[in-house]
């Protein structure tokens, strides 16, 4: 391994990157336990509650994985306090301390070793705070090359004399015409294509988001990622982010997000953290700045993290809003914003637009489950799987009212048991309420994913039968419907697209294999958003995007969601027959 370029990127870091130290202020709170590494042949772990004032140090991010967990329990915490035999230790672990010693850092966080593992009340308190240990950290190590504990953060491949290892090569190269010859030195880097160990992990999103600098060590190089730069072995120049605050004025910012050369929109994981880290500078300084047809703010923000948590795993399904927690409460200091169940209440006409994805065999929850476990318009209400949600653009218009929505506790999934509710939600809706038929057409839903959203080609039946359906650009659903006129169902018109939260619900469509079958039922639209472009089959007529609700109780106006709809005829709730404004609950 290469510590001395590591060195170089940490000391650059913590020199010259302003809003990096945004993460380590000089006032922020230390875990309970560190593990002191001056003698790394024997660590210990050391109470911070005496440490007179701030101080460096190092977090581990890694698997578990399988094997035998070297953990600190009730019966041996005087003894780690004593010292650890480093050859006790498992092999992630100690290379950890040979780097943390190495960067010349004296105190190590590793869960495994600082939180007492038997003892409820301290993993209760200590892991309510993980989140400050991350972001409070002069930098995280992140252990993407190990697949456990036991693996160690080197291979044979980082090795100096492997035949595997990466190296940048300089060459000189020529270019010749019949004007003029030009040589020039060029650098050429390799690339890594290692797996990533933690990337599929839930809990680790929260560690990746909160960390304002990371030491990545793969199988094949190292690489440093941090607020404001990145790179890698086989690239060492830092090579600085383009955002906003990285900038002395206004204009800079501008031209820099929306010049010529302006960069790629920042991933997920970055622009959570940014919006994390500096709330109040980052809505002043891309919120004016930005595109202003697609909305870009701390809630968008919200929705992508949730996309891409969306696609990781989790050991227990109770921890699908748990593991996010950290980033939840963060988000709650630094926008005072109300959650609910992984929505936002000052946003939830755009956070009902979400939707199950394509490409997932993981599981969604039973009706029974979805019902007991959380709100029936909480994404989390499907369980973990592939959540997407439907981008805002800066035309649309809502249509209907939130009049009220609660979840109390604000996860109630952890709560939820056999036949027992997680806790008690609502929501009220004020809006138009209008009829429809949804269709579940096996032969649609094949049609829609293998033409629409991969782009196969389509029969000259499916062209004939579907191919005036319109569907929304960049929306790619799991399980996709029809919805159809009501008024004359033997010659129907198509009305839109539905999205269904999931193949099982209500009870009656269920078949004995769990699919949709071939049915038409009535349920009932009420409209999110409008959006005037157009839609994916070169039509400009627009959409509406509405809530799909079957009622919950015959006697009241009380529905339950199962879907989203998207609307190919712009005026249809303004047409006869609908109910305009109703106040109803959606649980």
């Amino acid at each position: 391994m290469n510590i001395d370029l590591a060195r170089i990127w940490r000391d650059d870091c913590l020199q010259n990157h302003s809003v990096c130290k945004l993460g380590s202020p000089v006032n922020a709170p230390l875990p309970t336990r560190l593990l002191d590494v001056t003698n790394p042949d024997s660590p210990f772990l050391t109470e911070t509650e005496t440490f007179p004032s701030k101080i460096p140090y190092i977090a581990l991010s890694y698997c578990w994985g399988p094997g035998k967990k070297f953990v600190t329990l009730q019966n041996n915490l005087d003894v780690h306090r004593r010292g650890i035999p480093s050859a006790s230790l498992p092999l992630t672990f100690r290379d950890a301390i040979w780097v943390t010693k190495a960067l010349g850092c004296q105190y190590i966080w590793i869960d495994a070793l600082c939180v007492v593992q038997d003892d409820m009340t301290d993993m209760h308190r200590e892991f309510s705070q993980m989140g400050n240990v991350y972001r409070h950290a002069e930098l995280t190590v992140a252990a993407q090359g190990a697949s456990s504990s036991h693996a160690g953060l080197f291979s044979k491949e980082m090795s100096e004399t492997s035949p595997l290892a990466l190296y940048p090569c300089t060459v000189q190269l020529t270019v010749i015409t019949d004007d003029f010859e030009v040589s020039r030195q060029v650098t050429l880097a390799g690339t890594n294509n290692s797996t990533d160990h933690l990337a599929g992990r839930g809990w680790v999103l929260q560690e990746e988001v909160l960390s304002s600098r990371a030491l990545v060590i793969t199988s094949g190089q190292i690489g440093w990622e941090c607020m404001q730069s990145s790179a890698r072995e086989t690239s060492p120049i830092l090579q600085m982010r383009k955002i906003p605050l990285a900038f002395k004025t206004d204009a800079e910012a501008e031209k820099a997000v929306l010049g010529p050369n302006r960069p790629k929109s920042l991933g997920n994981v970055e622009a959570m953290r940014m919006r994390l880290y500096t709330p109040e500078k980052m809505m002043a300084a891309t919120d004016s700045i930005l595109s202003t047809r697609r909305r870009s703010n701390h809630f968008d923000a919200w929705y992508g993290t949730v996309e891409t948590y969306s696609d990781k795993l989790l050991t227990n399904e109770v921890d699908t809003l748990r593991a996010l927690t950290e980033l939840k409460d963060g988000f709650v200091e630094g926008y005072g914003t109300t959650y609910l169940a992984g929505l936002w209440k000052e946003d939830l006409i755009n956070g009902l637009g979400w939707y199950v994805g394509v490409n997932d065999a993981r599981n969604v929850w039973s009706e029974e489950k979805r019902l007991r476990a959380a709100p029936s318009w909480s994404w989390a209400s499907v369980g973990k799987v592939r959540i997407r949600f439907v981008p805002r653009l800066a035309s649309e218009k809502p249509q209907t009212q939130i009049l009220d929505a609660f979840c109390d506790p604000d996860d109630p999934i952890k709560n939820a048991g056999s036949g027992r509710m997680g806790g008690e939600w609502s929501m009220r809706l004020l809006g138009p309420l209008k009829k429809a038929l949804l269709r579940c057409d096996a032969s649609y839903s094949k049609w829609r994913i293998n033409v629409r959203t991969y782009g196969g080609a389509a029969t000259a039946e499916e062209k004939a039968k579907f191919g005036a359906v319109k569907t929304v650009p960049g929306v790619h659903p799991r399980f996709p419907a029809l919805l159809i006129e009501p008024e004359n169902p033997d010659n129907p018109t198509v009305l839109g697209e539905a999205v269904l939260d999931s193949s099982s619900f209500p009870s009656l469509l269920m078949t004995p294999d769990g699919r949709l079958p071939e049915a038409v039922i009535e349920v009932f639209c009420m409209p999110l958003r409008h959006h005037s472009a157009g839609l994916r089959d070169g039509g400009q007529s627009g959409h509406i995007m509405c809530l799909l609700l079957l009622p919950h109780r015959a006697d009241s106006c009380s529905y339950l969601r199962i879907g989203l709809g998207f609307l190919q005829i712009a005026d249809w709730f303004s047409s006869t027959n609908s109910e305009e404004d109703v106040d109803c609950e959606v649980i």
